[in-house]
């Protein structure tokens, strides 16, 4: 059988992910030199469209309006102005440009043009540009903030990380929109996230939306009626473990001190306790509902069972072969 042999660029494609930034024979196509910036030509720029941009805020045009009538401006910044590389819309520094046009003087700017829009994804990560603002930049996503609530909590659940997520595992906005191209289904949660919500405000909405999204991978109707039942109480009985979990909620909303508020990692514990209860036909009292903190008996937070992006799907039973060969 002949080998196939893999082109130059299909060996490049495997070698870097997909990502040509860490390949050094890249031809980046790209030009970046300094420019003087007139308030004409940032109108201009700005004009052209903010390319998936942020909302502009007042503070930061602001502040840097002050460094411009102060003279404090440095040429030499190696933070760049980006413009696209179709029609030279913003794409970074927005800001920057915007205070320039605002207040009548022209500076020299570094400017990066031949910028990609998806570029988006990436500028400004490590301030202030989080993945709910990047889907409001994208648009096409309902309620981007609740939305990346939920994309947030879908990761979390994930690593069975729910008391606490370390700093050094804080997904980054790829990471989150690479696990929302994996859950595009999970917007359709959210208006039944929603619905509870309004009754009871135990866990943010976009909590509520994770954990929908999830109950409805493994059984949408009953996750349906589960949720119906949170948020009403319509067809419940008392031991019914939705009508527990509603009482549990409503009496906890009713506390006035932070402290004596469960926090929402023994909230979400036990709202997978009354869905597994509820999935298994059985019966639950108050008194399970409880969560130790700390010590060796500390409750782990439960994990939603049968679902395989969880790793929660049951192992398969391997039976034994019969012994062949066996004399009697």
């Amino acid at each position: 059988m002949t080998a196939t042999r893999k082109t130059v660029d299909e060996s490049t494609e495997d070698e870097f992910h997909g990502n040509r930034s860490y390949d050094p024979d890249f031809a980046v196509p790209c030009t970046a030199a300094y420019e003087f910036v007139t308030p004409d030509l940032a109108k201009q720029w700005l004009d052209a469209g903010n390319r998936k941009n942020r909302e502009v805020r007042d503070a930061p045009v602001q502040r840097l309006g002050g460094v411009l009538n102060r003279y404090e401006w440095m040429w030499d910044s190696t933070d760049a102005i980006g413009l696209a590389d179709e029609d030279e819309a913003v794409v970074n520094g927005q800001h920057r440009l915007s205070a320039i046009r605002d207040n009548g003087k022209g500076v020299w700017c570094l400017v990066v043009r031949g910028a990609r829009k998806d570029v988006i994804r990436i500028i400004d990560q490590g301030t202030a540009r989080t993945l709910a603002q990047t889907l409001k930049i994208q648009g096409g996503y309902p309620e981007p903030t609740n939305t990346a609530q939920a994309v947030r909590w879908l990761y979390i659940m994930g690593l069975g990380l729910e008391r606490q997520l370390p700093g050094a595992l804080e997904p980054t906005v790829p990471q989150q929109l690479a696990l929302l191209m994996e859950h595009p289904n999970l917007v359709n949660s959210l208006e039944a996230a929603g619905e509870v919500k309004a009754k009871l405000n135990t866990l943010s909405k976009g909590v509520w939306t994770a954990y929908h999204y999830a109950f409805a991978s493994v059984d949408p109707d009953l996750a349906e009626d589960f949720y119906n039942k949170l948020a009403t109480g319509i067809g419940t009985s008392a031991i019914d473990p939705a009508y527990v979990l509603r009482e549990k909620f409503l009496s906890n909303a009713q506390k006035s001190l932070a402290h004596l508020k469960l926090r929402p990692y023994e909230a979400a514990h036990f709202l997978v306790l009354a869905w597994e209860a509820t999935r298994q036909g059985e019966q639950l009292s108050a008194k399970s509902l409880k969560f130790i903190k700390a010590g060796q008996n500390a409750t782990k937070v439960a994990s939603i069972s049968d679902i395989g992006w969880l790793g929660t799907l049951p192992e398969p039973e391997v039976s034994e072969p019969d012994p062949e060969g066996e004399e009697d």
